[in-house]
């Protein structure tokens, strides 16, 4: 898992540096190769910030599970809330499943983002959690930054054994696709890790 979210994060670090904003991360959107690169795909809603315009505010942009609490309100919103996104990417990872994902409908999933905390996750440590609360923090003022992602803690080791996480991460990809032999293909993320 730390490989995985190092490197989409160094993805969306590189997005976000050409001034982009994603407005659709999630797992849908996140593809690996079988040479262990990750792809962040899905551009089609995107936008270009500038310093001039460094927010945007446009409401219902993006899917409704991985949607920051200022885009559900229709506040201006900037990188930070591909930032939340991102937290939730790392929770799904992270729980096998989405936060709220019990939810009815769109109104009490919306609700639910809103007003409800998103707790911890048991058995993944503290350094796992605190990088995930971080990115999810319900104040965007309050969250962190892709590069403050990557230089967290959790993912310190990740730069440095480059080469041994990207190896175990390519077996464990091929170990995977031998069990898929006989059901239909996917590069899906999540896909894999679950």
């Amino acid at each position: 898992i730390k490989f995985s979210i190092w490197s989409a994060a160094k993805g969306l670090k590189a997005i976000h540096k050409l001034n982009i904003l994603h407005r659709d991360i999630k797992s849908d959107n996140i593809f690996c190769t079988t040479s262990g690169e990750i792809m962040i795909a899905d551009l089609g809603l995107g936008v270009y910030l500038t310093q001039q315009q460094a927010y945007r505010k446009t409401r219902g942009v993006g899917t409704t599970n991985f949607m920051s609490p200022e885009i559900l309100n229709g506040s201006p919103y900037s990188f930070k809330s591909d930032v939340w996104a991102f937290g939730i990417f790392i929770h799904e990872l992270g729980a096998g499943g989405l936060p709220f994902q019990n939810c009815r409908n769109d109104v009490t999933l919306i609700d639910a983002i809103l007003e409800k905390s998103i707790p911890s996750i048991e058995g993944r440590g503290d350094s796992f959690n605190d990088l995930m609360q971080k990115c999810l923090q319900r104040e965007q003022d309050e969250r962190i930054t892709m590069d403050e992602v990557l230089a967290h803690p959790y993912l310190q080791d990740v730069e440095s054994n480059f080469e041994c996480f990207k190896q175990k991460w390519i077996q464990d990809f091929e170990r995977y696709q031998m069990s898929q032999e006989d059901k239909p293909k996917s590069n899906s993320f999540i896909d894999f890790m679950m």
